[in-house]
């Protein structure tokens, strides 16, 4: 099930500059700050719907989960990418 998908020129270009710019920058902005920002903001509204009191190891557990979703996510989304230009070169 290996398929070839085609990139448009303009997405080759876009993933060859987030290549170049590095894994790091684009696991920290992509994943980490993207990713692990929307998860925290999810559970801080979902704690507030369900009228949850905090505690306050609360607000250490929920950013550490956030950071190492971020980074899984990150990380995975990177891979990706190299394997599309990876197939479309």
């Amino acid at each position: 099930m290996n398929k070839k998908i085609k990139l448009t020129k303009e997405q080759k270009t876009r993933l060859k500059i987030l290549k170049e710019r590095g894994k790091w920058d684009y696991v920290l902005k992509y994943g980490v700050v993207r990713f692990g920002g929307f998860m925290f903001l999810f559970f801080l509204v979902m704690d507030f719907i369900e009228k949850k009191e905090y505690l306050p190891i609360d607000y250490i557990v929920y950013p550490i989960i956030c950071i190492i979703s971020g980074l899984i996510f990150g990380t995975w989304t990177w891979h990706k990418i190299n394997k599309k230009l990876q197939k479309n070169e």
